[in-house]
């Protein structure tokens, strides 16, 4: 259980490192005049940032899901209070990260 906690916490770190720079790339992208007047470099920056969104969501689920499915007794523990709160938590930043994966998509030249 130790070891799948650390690669979840290390998951963790990993995808907020992914998700500042995606958001930086996002104002980058609307603000610079050389990305926002080029449909070329505008369409590459979104493609970009999509790609390292859908990252950040593969990395969460899939270290979620081995938590849920080999700890799925233990989590209901009282002790584990925790780690289902992460877990709720890190599936509401999924659905966030879909609605801004939208908007991304949805980002007008």
């Amino acid at each position: 259980m130790s070891e799948l906690l650390n690669q979840y916490s290390e998951s963790t770190k990993h995808t907020f490192s992914f998700l500042f720079a995606a958001l930086i790339l996002i104002v980058v992208s609307l603000f610079v005049p050389a990305i926002n007047q080029n449909s070329f470099r505008f369409v590459g920056f979104k493609l970009l940032i999509i790609s390292i969104i859908g990252y950040s969501i593969y990395i969460l689920i899939s270290n979620t899901l081995p938590i849920i499915k080999n700890e799925n007794s233990k989590l209901l523990a009282a002790s584990y209070n925790g780690i289902k709160k992460n877990i709720i938590y890190n599936s509401i930043l999924v659905m966030f990260l879909l609605i801004l994966i939208w908007h991304v998509c949805t980002m007008n030249v």
